[in-house]
């Protein structure tokens, strides 16, 4: 996981970046993403967006100051 910085708004972000290198990864991703969308608590980080770039999936979610990234 990577931390950004929107540079038109300021807002943090965690970046988790994925090699798409097999058709089952993305489908993993995919399932990942839907109930990532749907799961609304305080206790689930939030899912911002995603998109490709370099063959790689990046997700956008929500930064998360006691998130542990291990």
């Amino acid at each position: 996981m990577y931390k950004a910085v929107n540079r038109r708004t300021g807002e943090v972000v965690a970046i988790k970046i994925i090699s798409i290198d097999a058709p089952d990864v993305l489908a993993d991703v995919r399932q990942e993403i839907q109930i990532l969308s749907e799961c609304h608590h305080e206790n689930i980080v939030n899912y911002l967006g995603s998109y490709f770039r370099d063959d790689n999936l990046w997700v956008r979610l929500e930064d998360h100051k006691v998130l542990s990234l291990d």
